[in-house]
């Protein structure tokens, strides 16, 4: 009778097989861990962590190719309209119009002991403002008001994939110290909504509200065309319409362009 076949390698019979179900199966006997189990336990752990990764990737990827675009289509776009081009005495006209395209990495961070959950993710947030009156002020502290609002969409990938949209009117103080460089700082509140409700320790509901304060850098590349870096702290609860409400915050870097028209 001919020795079985080994199914993999074609050669002859291998105790390997029987001899490792036989430990295994006096490892469970005496109540020992099961090293296959943990062996595929990690396995899975290894896979979820790849699978989060590339949902963060295919993110970024997406959010950058939008910039990408919308950089293009600005130094396509004629930009030779003298009355917008900055300048640091006498500011953009009155009525001067903005549009913003931002994307960057968010993170949680525990604030009260209450705060437990780190949420890492990626935002895109498209703004729209307009310049409501001319510079004020006399001083390094002349600057110009922006007054608008902005849609902001997370997608957060770890622990959990989960996103957050809020829609938020801003304010924006822009500092007229120089004619390329501009800082400027911002604030914002409004309406949030999210999946998050009932998933983590700090929701209790899936409506919630908004408030950030954040600070920026512009340089511009172009006389209606700038590019923006920028660092915002934001705050999402309920406002006790629900419990729990622990709420979360957040810390946002963001770099983006915008269009002045």
């Amino acid at each position: 009778m001919q020795p079985a076949r080994n199914r993999k390698s074609g050669k002859g019979f291998s105790w390997g097989w029987p001899l490792a179900s036989g430990i295994e199966a006096w490892r469970a006997h005496q109540g020992m861990p099961d090293r296959t189990r943990r062996t595929s336990a990690g396995t899975e752990k290894s896979f979820r962590h790849h699978t989060r990764s590339s949902r963060f990737l295919a993110t970024w990827v997406i959010a950058l190719t939008v910039a990408e675009a919308l950089t293009c289509l600005a130094s396509e776009s004629p930009a030779q309209n003298s009355t917008l081009t900055p300048h640091a005495v006498t500011g953009l006209p009155r009525g001067t119009r903005e549009l913003s395209l931002a994307t960057g990495y968010t993170y949680t961070f525990e604030r009260t002991d209450r705060q437990t959950t780190r949420l890492r993710g990626v935002p895109v947030i498209l703004g729209l403002g307009v310049v409501p009156w001319d510079p004020i002020g006399t001083s390094w502290y002349r600057g110009q008001v922006t007054l608008g609002g902005e849609v902001q969409f997370n997608q957060y990938v770890d622990p959990l994939t989960t996103y957050l949209t809020a829609v938020t009117p801003t304010v924006k103080y822009t500092f007229l110290a120089s004619d390329r460089l501009r800082p400027y700082v911002e604030a914002g509140a409004g309406l949030v909504w999210t999946d998050l409700g009932d998933r983590i320790p700090e929701k209790g509901s899936q409506f919630n509200f908004n408030l950030q304060v954040g600070a920026g850098l512009s340089y511009f590349v172009a006389p209606t065309t700038s590019i923006n870096m920028s660092y915002r702290l934001q705050h999402v609860s309920n406002a006790g319409t629900a419990e729990p409400n622990h709420g979360i915050d957040a810390g946002v870097v963001l770099l983006g362009i915008s269009k002045f028209f």
